[in-house]
């Protein structure tokens, strides 16, 4: 049993497991979604404007409206991301960290900060909602702006690193 666990362990923090893990369970969500006829939904497979397409039920059915759409879909997604990437580190690793027991800002700015970030994710959640039920191409702009910011902020967290899994492992842990 102990060997077992150990096993899962290594599985759990090993990156490349689980990015395998993630894109085949991916593949086989995919599958099973073309298997019950996602693919031939022809109002959710749909590109551009049309009548029938809605946002915030609203008609998005002219080029305009449309160019508007995806220009706040591609924005909104890009800084979300940019934001998320920078608070997420920094509230879990220097907030939340119980080593760590000097804060670079003041505790009312943290209150703000998450009170802010709460209520920015409140509003954010009903723009995806929308877009989840909108129709595909609105989802791959998304995709292709959210892969465009997690490049961006990873190169930006990759700045100074090297590759060395030697001296990773020899890292002190808690």
């Amino acid at each position: 049993m102990e060997m077992l666990f150990a096993c899962i362990k290594r599985c759990f923090i090993d990156l490349r497991f689980i990015t395998v893990l993630m894109i085949t369970w991916l593949a086989c969500v995919c599958a099973m979604l073309v298997q019950i006829g996602a693919l031939q939904n022809t109002t959710f497979v749909a590109f551009g404007p049309r009548p029938d397409l809605k946002f915030f039920h609203i008609e998005i059915d002219t080029q305009y409206k449309y160019g508007v759409l995806i220009t706040l879909i591609i924005l909104h997604t890009m800084i979300t991301d940019f934001i998320a990437d920078s608070l997420a580190p920094h509230v879990l690793n220097v907030l939340q960290d119980p080593k760590t027991p000097a804060l670079p800002h003041k505790p009312i700015m943290y209150y703000f900060v998450t009170s802010a970030w709460a209520l920015y994710c409140s509003i954010s959640q009903l723009i995806v909602i929308f877009l989840a039920f909108a129709q595909l191409d609105l989802l791959l702009v998304r995709l292709a702006s959210d892969l465009l910011a997690n490049a961006l902020t990873t190169s930006l967290y990759l700045q100074g690193k090297k590759y060395s899994p030697h001296a990773y492992t020899e890292l002190p842990t808690a």
